[in-house]
């Protein structure tokens, strides 16, 4: 497992005030950057998605160094390589649905009281 920054100009602020709209083929996030712009996060078509609270999440569970600087922790969306959840996902699937996992990422949103997982095709980031 690797974990990367997925687009470093993209950092949440502190209280996100994040709004999830969740559709059948989609996921929107509504959420503050660190200058207080409302951006949108779209993503689509999501496999799998998971949002739990920060209290279940160790910070070495997505651990990258560039969120550790200036003193303290900086919050972006995080894209896990060689992803251990899409794995086990491609163990459970059916033989003629295994193309379902071709070409999907692994991103992870460490909010402030939430972590969103998500298995996706596509990230697109756009200003609100």
């Amino acid at each position: 497992m690797n974990i990367l920054i997925y687009k470093k100009e993209y950092e949440f602020h502190t209280t996100p005030m994040e709004n999830i709209v969740l559709n059948p083929y989609s996921i929107e996030i509504d959420i503050d950057n660190i200058k207080e712009e409302r951006y949108r996060i779209l993503i689509k078509p999501y496999i799998a998605f998971k949002v739990v609270t920060i209290d279940c999440v160790s910070s070495r569970d997505y651990f990258h160094e560039y969120c550790y600087r200036d003193g303290r922790f900086h919050r972006h969306i995080l894209e896990i390589e060689n992803s251990p959840w899409i794995e086990q996902l491609g163990k459970n699937i059916a033989y003629h649905n295994s193309h379902i996992l071709r070409d999907v990422k692994h991103f992870v949103l460490p909010l402030q009281d939430i972590v969103i997982e998500v298995i996706a095709k596509e990230l697109v980031i756009t200003k609100l």
